[in-house]
């Protein structure tokens, strides 16, 4: 038998519980929490990768295209775009033909979550290769 002040912790619990789970279904009607989606990649990159990606934000990066660091980075592996910056991002999507060496612009979400690798992650909704430099 639950006592006096049993009854009104349990009380106090389901309180709690019932406005957080209020304020995050208002938040999320309001739209001030991150839009995700899930699902591997669409694609040869990363193909056998999962990941869930903020939908609310589209990043467009630009740099060469590079194979995965083997001895550092896990199972499965992605290819990545190392940015002018030093900066690397793990692609999940269709390349659109772009191969390691390639000066590519990649246009897509980052993910929150992914099984690719240790770097941050982006879904590859467009890639363009890009002409690298040349002088006059």
């Amino acid at each position: 038998m639950i006592g006096g002040w049993g009854v009104l912790l349990l009380h106090r619990k389901r309180v709690r519980t019932a406005l957080l789970a209020g304020s995050a279904a208002a938040l999320a009607g309001c739209g001030l929490l991150p839009q995700i989606s899930s699902g591997g990649g669409h694609g040869t990159a990363g193909a056998d990768a999962a990941a869930v990606w903020r939908d609310d934000v589209r990043l467009v990066v630009a740099g060469v295209l590079a194979e995965p660091d083997a001895p550092r980075d896990t199972v499965p592996q992605c290819p990545v775009v190392i940015l002018d910056d030093g900066r690397i991002y793990a692609l999940i999507g269709d390349l659109n033909g772009a191969g390691p060496g390639d000066r590519v612009e990649v246009t897509g979400p980052p993910a929150a979550w992914s099984t690719c690798q240790t770097y941050q992650v982006l879904r590859a909704d467009r890639v363009d290769v890009v002409q690298a430099w040349a002088g006059r």
